[in-house]
């Protein structure tokens, strides 16, 4: 997959703009069997997460090269999920913020879901940290129980507006 990149304006170290990933799949929009729940893979969480805006620049995750269906594991039978995320640069003060918005949009769309959100590893240089505080549920609540924290995540997904099979399930059905 060619990825080309555009310079984007900020008063930061330069980011990369990549340019979107498009994903066709075969027979997308096929009815399926309501009564039989369908698994979960790695580019419908990717097709989730993609949206979700970066805390700092104008741009998604996805367009910034934050995030990629290669680094989004699932396993449906144990309904566990992982992401890696690659922050913009390695000593980027927003990274907790960044798998914060990742593990609430995947509480709020896969809610019966275990999930590791993680930096990729060599990536940040206080990313032990970073994930131990993104992982630990008690953490989670306590961040977003605070009002000015629980905005800034409201933020980053304010736009983000990919669904779930479910979701679309949901509003096609009346």
């Amino acid at each position: 997959m060619s990825s080309t990149t555009e310079e984007v304006d900020s008063p930061n170290p330069n980011p990369l703009r990549k340019k979107k990933i498009v994903i066709v799949r075969e027979n997308q929009f096929l009815e399926e069997d309501e009564t039989v729940e369908d698994p979960i893979d790695s580019l419908e969480i990717y097709e989730t997460i993609k949206g979700i805006n970066d805390p700092e620049y104008p741009f998604s995750l996805e367009e910034l090269g934050i995030i990629s269906p290669e680094q989004i594991q699932v396993d449906s039978r144990r309904r566990w999920i992982k992401v890696e995320y690659t922050p913009t640069v390695p000593n980027c003060k927003l990274s907790t913020l960044i798998g914060l918005s990742v593990r609430t949009k995947l509480l709020r769309s896969f809610p019966s879901y275990k999930y590791d959100v993680v930096i990729e590893k060599g990536k940040h240089d206080t990313e032990e940290e970073i994930n131990k505080q993104v992982n630990d549920k008690e953490r989670c609540f306590a961040a977003l129980e605070q009002r000015g924290l629980k905005r800034a995540i409201d933020k980053c997904l304010a736009t983000s507006l990919s669904l779930t099979k479910k979701e679309i399930k949901k509003l096609t059905k009346y």
